[in-house]
């Protein structure tokens, strides 16, 4: 084998598939939390688009929309993001 001048050890084969498979799933973990952050924002954003055109439909009727109803449709519409309750 050979030394690593800074450390002055040996390096062996297993600590190096060791290290580049800790590296590899780190990053496949950052990866993929990114990923679903990203998903769970367009969610967001998709329901909230449907909230204003709900609020906008309520007021072209003549009927008056208030904390209460966007309450109730945000509370129906975004119950995934809130799994526990």
């Amino acid at each position: 084998m050979f030394d690593i001048p800074v450390l002055h050890e040996q390096l062996h084969l297993g600590s190096l598939l060791g290290s580049i498979i800790v590296i590899a799933g780190l990053y496949l973990l950052l990866w993929g939390k990114n990923k679903e952050m990203k998903d769970c924002a367009a969610k967001v954003a998709q329901a909230t688009e449907e909230i204003k055109d709900q609020e906008i439909q309520f007021q072209a009727r003549g009927e008056v929309v208030h904390g209460v109803a966007v309450r109730l449709a945000l509370s129906v519409d975004l119950h995934w993001l809130n799994p526990e309750g």
